[in-house]
């Protein structure tokens, strides 16, 4: 658990490595399951002529994809929950859009998360304290007092 509240944490993750058994991506995958992940990257381990690892065993691309799409799965569920649980809490939220086609201003808290706020004033480049309310597809919505 961290000790700074509701901070944001990402990783990369390559899968599929040369030489990387089934054992080794399962430890992997227990030992991200365990971490306080709210965002990760993942990709698929590609060959890069003339490295020492083009001339190891290479994974196959159907476990690389398959690998890859475990983790993607798992990074889903961990960004879901980390803004699940930022629900009923404030953030700061700099303003970087003013009003889109859905009428919210859009903006980037000051721990990195995409959200949305309702508003008609014009409040580009500022940074405004809101309330979340609702998580929708992969950002949070807040509201605030203007």
């Amino acid at each position: 658990k961290s000790k700074i509240p509701d901070i944001s944490l990402g990783c990369d993750v390559i899968v599929g490595f040369p030489s990387e058994t089934d054992e080794q991506f399962e430890n992997t995958y227990n030992n991200l399951c365990e971490m306080p992940f709210s965002y990760m990257h993942v990709f698929p381990y590609s060959v890069r002529p003339k490295t020492p690892a083009a001339i190891m065993l290479q994974v196959d691309e159907k476990t690389k994809k398959i690998r890859a799409t475990r983790l993607r799965e798992l990074a889903k569920v961990k960004k879901q929950n980390f803004l699940e649980s930022l629900i009923g809490k404030n953030i700061e939220v700099l303003v970087e859009k003013n009003r889109d086609k859905s009428g919210y201003l859009k903006g980037v808290s000051s721990n990195y998360i995409q959200a949305t706020l309702e508003g008609n004033k014009i409040l580009k480049n500022q940074i405004v304290l809101a309330k979340v309310v609702s998580v929708d597809n992969g950002m949070v919505r807040a509201s605030c007092d203007f």
